[in-house]
């Protein structure tokens, strides 16, 4: 069955009409955005795209002028994080969790 994510996608500071083309021609060009994106970025369903990072750096190749941020949420707890893509380059921002320490003063 594989590891499954849910993942959404934003393209930055583009008006809607064009973030909304640009992710109906991801779609178009790769299979796995097809299953996993609908036609505003939001997740379909869990899936397993493997490939995202690679596909998203080439597909960034074709609009070299934006950004675009694909947000993944994985099935184990804590799987969180952004990756941002310009120009066939990418950079990876994964969520910290942290558990603040015990404080007696905040016993209610």
């Amino acid at each position: 069955m594989g590891y499954r994510t849910y993942h959404s996608m934003d393209v930055i500071n583009v008006a809607e009409d064009y973030k909304l083309a640009i992710i109906a021609d991801l779609r178009k060009t790769c299979e796995a955005a097809k299953y996993s994106l609908d036609e505003d970025g939001y997740p379909i369903d869990e899936t397993t795209w493997y490939d995202c990072d690679k596909h998203l750096r080439e597909f960034s190749k074709e609009y070299p002028d934006i950004v675009i941020m694909i947000h993944g949420a994985g099935e184990e707890c804590g799987d969180i994080w952004n990756r941002y893509f310009s120009n066939g380059k990418m950079q990876s921002c994964d969520a910290t969790v942290t558990i603040p320490p015990f404080n007696p003063d905040l016993l209610e």
